[in-house]
């Protein structure tokens, strides 16, 4: 049991104390008694009505506020040390936030104790946390339920965000990467170019950058495999370093409907050669690197002889197999830089870089042979008529170097056919 006059009287008036004060002892049967208080102890607790110091403390509680509070008095109390925590009280029909500091004071004996109890109202600061928390849920939220990867890094490359599409992309869980630097996600090969990148990025002006316009950029899983994504990065400060957050959206499919869809304009149905397109595109390439450097760039066009013939008494389902197979029977002759292309029809055109007129002749001479020997469908034995010509830079442009080996040809053929012939 606890007296006042066991302690000093308080020397302050309690009503100048600018936060929730009271001074609580304990009686004979163990209850708390107010011994002191300040106005603002009475609104924490809404006690409109307040009787006069020494009072029960149960006299100004409700049974909602009481419990809590009482078992935090009782600890401090019990276990002579200061204690704090966060309460809160129902004032006026609205939940109030406090935070309250018990601190038990000592008599002279060391025996006897008095406990000292300020509050601080920290309402506003529990709604701005409330208000942070739904933020930070919300945020969270958005970040894990987007379909595109978000990867966020520190001022040192080590990841600290990384969200579950990301998790699903690169088939790490984010626990396995975090604190690791980004290069993990990066292929081998490309991680210079990485490291340089964002070193050029850091010390820009720029606040947001697409690396896709650089080039294609490559993410490496956790299998070892690799895609192609596309990403956009920005940069922020935080405590004066920089840190980057990167939307990575994984293009391996739309790659694959482009390179489809590329195949297929620059593709030959029937015979799965390239095309028209392709042949011209790539013809126009091989002229420009002629201005570069002088080495020979010759053509082939073949036509096989009397074809209309095997449509007319065959079918045309037969004169697709002799396409076929002459596609075949000619592309095992020929080199990986040589372009095999079909033009029309049964005519097809082969354009040789890197080989001279006398080379292109006798490779002429090797798919002629070649298809004497071997172009038999249905014993349908077919044979070939062959124009060469050789690209003359200072004269020649792709018409007319294609002409020329036209012209060849129509020689090849009024010559009887299944031949070789050159044009200058």
């Amino acid at each position: 049991m606890v007296t006042q006059s066991a302690f000093f009287p308080l020397q302050v008036p309690t009503n100048m104390v600018g936060a929730s004060f009271a001074t609580i002892d304990v009686d004979e049967f163990d209850d708390f008694i107010i011994s002191s208080c300040n106005q603002l102890f009475f609104d924490m607790v809404d006690c409109n009505s307040p009787p006069s110091c020494p009072m029960q403390l149960n006299q100004v509680l409700t049974e909602i506020d009481s419990g809590e509070f009482l078992y935090y008095l009782h600890m401090a109390y019990q276990n002579r040390c200061a204690i704090d925590f966060e309460l809160s009280f129902v004032n006026h029909g609205q939940k109030h936030w406090w935070l309250l500091i018990v601190t038990p004071i000592l008599d002279d004996s060391k025996t006897n104790a008095r406990l000292l109890m300020t509050g601080i109202n920290i309402t506003e600061k529990k709604k701005l946390q409330q208000s942070l928390d739904i933020s930070r849920n919300r945020y969270r939220s958005v970040i894990q339920s987007v379909h595109d990867c978000i990867v966020a890094t520190d001022s040192e490359n080590n990841i600290v965000l990384f969200n579950r599409a990301a998790e699903k992309t690169w088939g790490y869980s984010y626990h396995e990467v975090s604190g690791k630097n980004i290069s993990m996600l990066i292929p081998t090969k490309f991680r210079p170019q990485h490291d340089s990148f964002i070193d050029t990025f850091s010390k820009s002006k720029d606040v947001a950058r697409q690396m896709s316009a650089r080039n294609v950029v490559y993410g490496q899983r956790k299998d070892g495999s690799t895609f192609p994504a596309e990403v956009s990065i920005s940069k922020m400060q935080v405590d004066s370093k920089v840190e980057f957050t990167a939307i990575v959206r994984d293009i391996s499919e739309r790659s694959r409907l482009l390179e489809e869809l590329q195949h297929q304009a620059t593709t030959d149905v029937l015979t799965g050669l390239k095309n028209r397109v392709y042949l011209d595109k790539e013809l126009d390439n091989e002229i420009l690197r002629l201005e570069c450097c002088t080495r020979p760039l010759s053509l082939l066009m073949l036509d096989i002889d009397h074809f209309k013939l095997v449509n007319d008494n065959h079918g045309h389902a037969v004169g697709d197999q002799v396409l076929i197979c002459f596609s075949k029977t000619i592309q095992a002759l020929l080199q990986q830089h040589h372009v095999f292309a079909r033009y029309g029809g049964e005519e097809f055109i082969i354009l040789l870089p890197d080989e001279t007129v006398e080379q292109a002749i006798k490779i002429a001479n090797n798919i002629r042979q070649a298809c004497c020997d071997k172009l038999h469908v249905n014993d349908i034995k077919c044979t070939v008529s062959i124009g060469v010509s050789l690209f003359t830079p200072n004269s020649d442009n792709a018409d007319s170097f294609i002409k020329r080996a036209d012209i060849a040809l129509y020689q090849a053929k009024a010559q009887g056919r299944n031949c070789v012939k050159f044009h200058e």
